[in-house]
Protein backbone atom coordinates (compact mmCIF):
# COMPACT_ATOMS: atom_id res chain seq x y z
CA UNK A 1 0.00 0.00 0.00
CA UNK A 2 1.71 3.10 -1.35
CA UNK A 3 0.74 6.43 1.01
CA UNK A 4 0.70 10.21 -0.24
CA UNK A 5 3.81 12.12 1.40
CA UNK A 6 1.51 14.87 1.74
CA UNK A 7 -1.03 13.09 3.66
CA UNK A 8 1.65 11.11 6.04
CA UNK A 9 3.70 14.49 6.41
CA UNK A 10 -0.18 15.98 7.56
CA UNK A 11 -0.88 12.92 10.32
CA UNK A 12 3.04 12.52 11.77
CA UNK A 13 4.32 15.58 11.88
CA UNK A 14 1.20 18.73 12.08
CA UNK A 15 -1.01 16.93 13.75
CA UNK A 16 1.09 14.85 15.71
CA UNK A 17 -0.51 11.82 15.40
CA UNK A 18 1.71 8.23 16.81
CA UNK A 19 2.31 5.42 14.31
CA UNK A 20 -0.45 3.37 15.61
CA UNK A 21 -3.21 6.13 15.61
CA UNK A 22 -1.84 6.44 11.60
CA UNK A 23 -2.44 2.76 11.54
CA UNK A 24 -6.04 3.09 12.53
CA UNK A 25 -7.29 5.98 10.71
CA UNK A 26 -5.45 4.83 7.62
CA UNK A 27 -5.90 1.03 7.92
CA UNK A 28 -2.35 -0.25 7.79
CA UNK A 29 0.39 -1.70 9.65
CA UNK A 30 3.13 0.27 11.50
CA UNK A 31 5.28 -1.52 9.30
CA UNK A 32 4.23 -0.12 6.57
CA UNK A 33 4.06 3.50 8.17
CA UNK A 34 7.15 3.75 9.41
CA UNK A 35 8.42 2.57 5.76
CA UNK A 36 7.29 5.38 3.91
CA UNK A 37 8.12 7.81 6.60
CA UNK A 38 11.88 6.67 6.16
CA UNK A 39 11.17 6.51 2.43
CA UNK A 40 9.69 10.07 2.48
CA UNK A 41 12.55 11.32 5.00
CA UNK A 42 10.15 12.14 7.53
CA UNK A 43 12.21 12.33 10.74
CA UNK A 44 10.81 9.81 13.22
CA UNK A 45 10.14 10.87 17.26
CA UNK A 46 11.71 8.70 19.84
CA UNK A 47 9.70 6.98 22.31
CA UNK A 48 10.52 9.46 24.94
CA UNK A 49 8.78 12.28 22.30
CA UNK A 50 6.04 10.02 21.59
CA UNK A 51 5.27 9.81 24.97
CA UNK A 52 5.48 13.43 25.95
CA UNK A 53 3.40 13.87 22.96
CA UNK A 54 0.78 11.54 24.12
CA UNK A 55 0.67 13.04 27.46
CA UNK A 56 0.23 16.34 25.81
CA UNK A 57 -3.05 15.35 23.91
CA UNK A 58 -4.40 13.90 26.71
CA UNK A 59 -3.65 16.79 29.07
CA UNK A 60 -1.26 14.78 31.51
CA UNK A 61 0.38 16.96 34.14
CA UNK A 62 2.27 16.36 37.61
CA UNK A 63 2.47 13.26 38.71
CA UNK A 64 0.28 11.60 35.90
CA UNK A 65 2.94 12.72 32.99
CA UNK A 66 5.12 10.01 31.83
CA UNK A 67 8.58 12.17 32.66
CA UNK A 68 7.46 12.66 36.35
CA UNK A 69 10.34 12.41 38.74
CA UNK A 70 8.95 13.20 42.24
CA UNK A 71 8.90 16.84 41.28
CA UNK A 72 12.60 17.95 42.34
CA UNK A 73 14.95 19.31 39.80
CA UNK A 74 17.49 21.47 40.18
CA UNK A 75 18.07 25.25 39.25
CA UNK A 76 21.30 27.44 39.40
CA UNK A 77 22.26 24.67 41.49
CA UNK A 78 19.31 24.73 44.14
CA UNK A 79 17.52 22.25 44.55
CA UNK A 80 13.94 22.72 43.88
CA UNK A 81 10.37 21.21 44.55
CA UNK A 82 7.43 20.99 43.23
CA UNK A 83 4.60 21.62 45.41
CA UNK A 84 0.77 21.57 45.09
CA UNK A 85 -2.42 23.94 45.75
CA UNK A 86 -3.22 22.03 48.52
CA UNK A 87 -0.29 22.07 50.09
CA UNK A 88 0.30 24.54 53.42
CA UNK A 89 3.62 25.93 52.44
CA UNK A 90 2.15 26.29 48.55
CA UNK A 91 2.32 30.31 48.99
CA UNK A 92 5.82 29.89 49.20
CA UNK A 93 5.96 28.86 45.65
CA UNK A 94 6.69 30.39 42.86
CA UNK A 95 3.04 31.61 41.03
CA UNK A 96 3.70 30.17 37.18
CA UNK A 97 5.41 26.67 38.34
CA UNK A 98 4.42 26.13 41.93
CA UNK A 99 8.19 25.21 42.21
CA UNK A 100 9.68 26.35 45.82
CA UNK A 101 13.62 25.91 46.80
CA UNK A 102 14.42 23.07 48.88
CA UNK A 103 16.28 24.78 51.70
CA UNK A 104 13.19 27.91 51.78
CA UNK A 105 10.83 24.90 52.30
CA UNK A 106 13.25 22.83 54.60
CA UNK A 107 13.58 25.99 56.98
CA UNK A 108 9.90 26.61 56.60
CA UNK A 109 8.78 23.45 57.93
CA UNK A 110 11.44 23.44 60.81
CA UNK A 111 9.72 26.48 61.69
CA UNK A 112 6.25 25.57 61.01
CA UNK A 113 5.17 28.42 58.54
CA UNK A 114 5.68 30.20 55.65
CA UNK A 115 8.60 32.42 54.61
CA UNK A 116 8.36 36.06 53.76
CA UNK A 117 9.84 36.72 50.56
CA UNK A 118 12.33 39.19 52.39
CA UNK A 119 13.30 36.15 54.66
CA UNK A 120 16.82 34.91 53.67
CA UNK A 121 17.58 30.77 54.18
CA UNK A 122 21.81 30.91 54.54
CA UNK A 123 23.57 27.87 53.18
CA UNK A 124 26.62 27.73 56.10
CA UNK A 125 29.10 25.38 54.64
CA UNK A 126 28.19 27.33 50.89
CA UNK A 127 26.49 24.15 49.31
CA UNK A 128 23.34 25.14 47.81
CA UNK A 129 22.55 21.44 47.79
CA UNK A 130 23.15 20.61 51.45
CA UNK A 131 19.60 21.38 52.75
CA UNK A 132 19.91 19.72 56.50
CA UNK A 133 18.49 21.83 58.61
CA UNK A 134 21.58 22.15 60.93
CA UNK A 135 22.92 23.55 57.71
CA UNK A 136 20.60 26.33 56.73
CA UNK A 137 20.25 29.23 59.02
CA UNK A 138 17.31 32.24 58.39
CA UNK A 139 18.64 35.95 58.04
CA UNK A 140 17.38 38.99 56.80
CA UNK A 141 18.90 40.36 53.22
CA UNK A 142 21.74 42.90 54.76
CA UNK A 143 23.18 40.41 57.72
CA UNK A 144 23.31 37.56 54.71
CA UNK A 145 25.12 40.43 52.35
CA UNK A 146 27.30 41.19 55.59
CA UNK A 147 28.15 37.81 55.84
CA UNK A 148 28.98 36.81 52.18
CA UNK A 149 31.27 40.02 52.03
CA UNK A 150 33.01 38.81 55.26
CA UNK A 151 33.49 35.31 53.76
CA UNK A 152 34.49 36.25 50.57
CA UNK A 153 37.06 38.79 52.09
CA UNK A 154 38.67 36.44 54.36
CA UNK A 155 38.97 34.10 52.00
CA UNK A 156 40.54 36.34 49.94
CA UNK A 157 42.59 37.30 52.36
CA UNK A 158 44.01 33.91 53.45
CA UNK A 159 43.48 31.79 50.64
CA UNK A 160 44.75 34.06 47.93
CA UNK A 161 47.84 34.99 49.25
CA UNK A 162 48.20 31.47 50.77
CA UNK A 163 47.57 30.03 47.54
CA UNK A 164 49.73 32.22 45.69
CA UNK A 165 52.71 31.44 47.42
CA UNK A 166 52.29 27.60 47.77
CA UNK A 167 51.76 27.56 44.13
CA UNK A 168 54.82 29.74 43.26
CA UNK A 169 57.03 27.22 45.47
CA UNK A 170 55.44 24.29 43.48
CA UNK A 171 56.62 26.20 40.50
CA UNK A 172 60.01 26.86 41.35
CA UNK A 173 61.24 23.53 42.66
CA UNK A 174 59.41 22.35 39.37
CA UNK A 175 61.86 24.64 37.33
CA UNK A 176 65.03 23.28 39.35
CA UNK A 177 63.97 19.71 39.07
CA UNK A 178 63.58 20.51 35.01
CA UNK A 179 66.69 22.64 34.75
CA UNK A 180 68.45 19.41 36.24
CA UNK A 181 67.01 16.86 33.99
CA UNK A 182 68.11 19.03 31.72
CA UNK A 183 71.55 19.44 32.26
CA UNK A 184 72.06 15.88 33.04
CA UNK A 185 70.24 14.72 29.53
CA UNK A 186 73.19 17.24 28.01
Amino acid sequence: MQLDKGQLNQLYITEGLSVPEINQKLHSTHQCIYYWLKKYGIPTRTSSEAALKQAARRRELGIHHPNWRGGRSRELGYVIVKLFPNDFFFPMSKKSSGYVREHRLVMAKHIGRCLHYWEIVHHKNGIKDDNRIENLELVCRNDHLQSHNKGYRDGFDNGYYDGKGERIKVLESRIKELELNNELVS
